[in-house]
């Protein structure tokens, strides 16, 4: 594993999960992003099908540099993710479960959209050394600050590369 992602997960560990939410957030990373002030938005947000649309597509813009530009790297793909699951998923499961138990987030918080997230961000990570996706670089960050990104707003343009200029990431 990357130590870019063993680094990542070692300061998700760390983190108090969603200590944040609710919370004002003036820092840059703030600009172009869609607070929400309630976790029934959030749990909204997080399961709209846009939202699917915008990680898939991130994901898949990694995939599409990867596979004319780095062949040998890309076949390492599905083993990463298994090798990134064994380690994300326990750590996802605990920190959900403690924000619920200490009441930082709602009970019907799925996990689906969690593992999706972190997995995700985890990926990028792996091959940031061959390319950076900003997606994922954003939902690290409010990851690691506390706060729990939820959605995006706006379209989802075939080719990703840009979406952040037609687009917004939501938080709580």
């Amino acid at each position: 594993m990357h130590p870019k992602t063993i680094a990542f997960l070692n300061e998700l560990a760390a983190v108090k999960w969603f200590a944040n939410v609710g919370k004002p957030d003036t820092s840059a990373n703030s600009a172009g992003t869609v607070f929400v002030s309630s976790w029934d938005d959030a749990v909204k947000y997080c399961t709209a099908q846009i939202y699917d649309d915008a990680s898939l597509e991130a994901s898949n813009q990694i995939g599409v540099h990867l596979q004319p530009h780095h062949k040998d790297e890309y076949q390492l793909w599905n083993n990463k993710i298994a090798e990134i699951k064994l380690r994300a998923e326990p750590l996802i499961n605990k920190k959900r479960n403690e924000a619920i138990k200490e009441n930082r987030a709602p009970k019907n918080l799925s996990i689906d959209p969690l593992n999706w997230d972190v997995v995700g961000i985890c990926v990028a990570l792996e091959y940031s050394d061959l390319y950076e996706s900003e997606y994922y670089k954003k939902l690290a960050y409010w990851y690691l600050n506390g706060h729990f990104p939820c959605g995006w707003e706006g379209e989802v343009p075939e080719d990703f590369e840009g979406a952040f200029n037609v687009g917004k990431m939501i938080v709580f």
